[in-house]
């Protein structure tokens, strides 16, 4: 596929200056077609107070100069990312999911993921955009970006089973079928992504960072290993 052979950039927020120097660097040597950026919008300092903002209008806005400072005419998928610290879930619906769409309408995005820690997070996103009735929302997603959850100790993104609605061409199905997130989302024709397979940091020759999710037990097992 086309997709195979092109470099891909995936740009965050919370270190934007950097970034846009290295998608610049990146135009100086090959083309823009053959480029596929990921950038990202609901996270964006590490002031605990700045930190997070889902609303309408920082969404739109830093869709807006997320293209600008990179210079790259539009994004590839935009992320909305760590959905799980929003205030609410109804806020993500009301606000950042319809500002999502319009970044879509306006040619800042060609595609629209999501990516976090919790699986649960983004299942009922995922589950819930796709019984809305606003026009765009039951579709609007396109990609589905977890980390952590696929690696040597946890596999929970192929094994973690979650009720929900299937999209099959067995009628009988039953709807309270459990399933786990990567079958939902193929189910739903949502790619899949599955990052940190070094379990940000945990199977390396390093100690993990102090935030690390792992209870001690398997941080030792691992520094055995």
């Amino acid at each position: 596929k086309e997709s195979d052979q092109r470099e891909e950039i995936h740009s965050d927020n919370m270190s934007i200056e950097q970034n846009t120097q290295h998608v610049n660097n990146s135009f100086k040597r090959i083309q823009r077609k053959e480029l596929i950026i990921n950038t990202k919008v609901g996270r964006y300092d590490a002031s605990p107070r700045l930190q997070f903002d889902f609303s309408y209008d920082m969404t739109l806005k830093s869709a807006k100069r997320s293209v600008s400072r990179m210079n790259c005419g539009y994004i590839d998928v935009l992320q909305l990312h760590d959905p799980e610290f929003a205030p609410s879930m109804d806020l993500l619906f009301e606000e950042t999911l319809p500002a999502l769409l319009e970044c879509k309408r306006l040619g800042y995005a060609k595609a629209i993921g999501l990516t976090g820690y919790p699986l649960e997070t983004q299942h009922t996103i995922f589950q819930r955009a796709g019984r809305s009735d606003s026009p765009g929302i039951a579709d609007l997603f396109d990609q589905s970006l977890t980390y952590g959850h696929f690696n040597l100790h946890n596999q929970d993104l192929f094994t973690k089973p979650f009720k929900g609605e299937i999209i099959q061409e067995d009628v009988n199905a039953d709807a309270d079928t459990k399933i786990s997130l990567i079958e939902y989302c193929h189910s739903r024709s949502i790619a899949t992504m599955a990052a940190a397979p070094l379990s940000m940091g945990l199977l390396t020759h390093q100690p993990p960072p102090e935030w690390h999710p792992a209870n001690q037990e398997l941080k030792d097992a691992c520094c055995k290993a």
